[in-house]
């Protein structure tokens, strides 16, 4: 667990995860540094269980050095990340253990949560659903790079991904939990599970939140995604796992491509994509008819789109029935009709 000021929700927080079903377990807990009480109640919570570590940062690191620097005092098997601010329900941890146990080919599980106001009001029963994140196969592969499905917090790989982790030199262009999931990605499988097995607090100093544009903005793709292939190329792991040439040409095809070559990225179209049936239609007009999708674009805001688009295909849909309506019975009888005429 990374901390920084957050004293507010920590005390919640730290016993819903020492009073887990699953106990034998070691809470690490780095602070950066905070300026209210967090580093006090976490000591607090030491001084009565040997199961929680509570360590100081010389100097303020940042959200992701700060996670990298506690995984790094771990000496688990399975690891989690935790936030300072959620909930965890008290089977979280056997479930996720049950989950990546099936197949020693798992390297990463994560679960679905559940968000919850700051007062821990329900707010929306599932955060995939909300961030339109349908669980995919189980080998992302050079897909994880283009988008993270996975919260930190809904998280647990095991140690092979841990070790990898830590011969990076900070995260570099990517949030920790998004290259937990690529490492896993590379390593292994990825498993999912429905269970909401976090309440996910929402609240105005969240560092990333549930509800947030998912707008899709190619210039911005195509920045990251070259410099995260850079980040993985320079780094001392084994990135043949990935096709990051492939990557790589996926950005020339977001420049310029031709059909046929934007044909054969279509996955990767959809997968920057959430899975709600619109974002996914969005998707593919982009893919095979980009100039068609900057038109609609340019047009307004997504709602927008969404709405022009829910048009056309209530349109298509009420031609297409009036069609076959027409062919099967106001035709037959109109011809019968022409026939008693003659």
């Amino acid at each position: 667990m990374a901390t920084y000021n957050g004293e507010k929700y920590l005390s919640e927080q730290i016993r819903s995860i020492l009073e887990q079903t699953y106990q034998n377990i070691e809470l690490i807990i780095t602070d950066d540094l905070s300026s209210d009480g967090s580093l006090r109640i976490a000591e607090e919570f030491a001084g009565k269980d040997p199961r929680v570590t509570v360590r100081k940062n010389a100097k303020n690191l940042g959200v992701v050095k700060n996670f990298l620097n506690a995984l790094a005092l771990s000496r688990g098997e399975w690891i989690c990340f935790s936030d300072q601010d959620d909930v965890w329900e008290r089977n979280k941890l056997s479930c996720l253990v049950a989950l990546i146990e099936k197949d020693p080919k798992n390297m990463l599980a994560c679960s679905d949560l559940a968000i919850f106001g700051e007062g821990l009001q329900a707010a929306h029963p599932s955060f995939w659903r909300v961030a339109g994140i349908r669980s995919p196969r189980k080998n992302v592969r050079e897909l994880s790079f283009l988008r993270n499905l996975a919260p930190g917090c809904s998280m647990m790989f095991r140690r092979e991904v841990r070790d990898c982790l830590l011969k990076l030199s900070g995260g570099g262009p990517f949030m920790h939990d998004h290259l937990a999931f690529v490492v896993g990605a590379a390593l292994g499988h990825i498993v999912f599970t429905p269970a909401k097995l976090v309440r996910y607090r929402q609240h105005g100093a969240n560092q990333i939140g549930a509800f947030h544009d998912s707008v899709i903005n190619t210039e911005r793709i195509i920045r990251e995604l070259t410099e995260k292939v850079r980040f993985i190329r320079e780094a001392p792991l084994d990135h043949t796992r990935f096709r990051l040439d492939r990557l790589l040409s996926f950005c020339d095809c977001l420049r310029k491509g031709g059909f046929r070559k934007r044909l054969s990225f279509l996955n990767y179209y959809l997968f920057l994509r959430s899975y709600h049936g619109l974002d996914q239609a969005l998707g593919i007009l982009e893919c095979l008819a980009p100039s068609v999708y900057m038109k609609f674009k340019k047009m307004g805001k997504k709602e927008d789109l969404k709405v022009l688009l829910k048009r056309i295909i209530f349109t298509g849909w009420t031609i297409l029935v009036l069609s076959c309506f027409i062919g099967q019975f106001v035709a037959p009888k109109f011809n019968r009709f022409l026939s008693w005429v003659r």
